[in-house]
């Protein structure tokens, strides 16, 4: 953190220097460093501003299906306005927001619809005398 603050306050030094035309007051030989230490981190920092573009988008369409699965489930206009204006919501939220917002709509998806988790079949029960599992059919 304190590098960011650093390199954006020197950022601020020199667009002040250049606007006002002080040309002598920039030190150029810090000035290439600084650019060739930017030039090396800008592709990583676009990169990952793609990836977390990617997983933001996910993690609002997976938050978005189950609201509105969760609201079609609940068969009312409160849920379903709830749903919705959570949903319209969700660009605005930082990634923190959004993963306990995800947290909490998987629990709550999986407390609407109990029987699609953690069922145990016949296929994964313990053998009849034994403490093996059976194989899948």
């Amino acid at each position: 953190m304190e590098k960011n603050e650093s390199e954006l306050a020197y950022l601020a030094d020199i667009r002040e220097a250049l606007a006002a035309e002080a040309v002598t007051m920039i030190d150029f030989d810090r000035l290439k460093i600084w650019l060739d230490q930017l030039a090396a981190d800008l592709p990583i920092l676009h990169r990952d501003r793609d990836e977390a573009k990617i997983l933001r988008e996910d993690y609002q369409n997976r938050i978005g299906g189950m609201l509105k699965a969760i609201a079609v489930a609940e068969r009312g206009r409160p849920a379903l306005g709830e749903a919705l204006e959570i949903i319209d919501h969700l660009p605005a939220r930082s990634a923190t927001e959004l993963i306990d917002c995800y947290r909490r709509t998987s629990a709550r998806f999986r407390d609407t619809f109990p029987t699609s988790f953690g069922l145990i079949t016949q296929r994964r029960a313990p053998a009849n005398s034994n403490s093996q599992m059976s194989k899948r059919a």
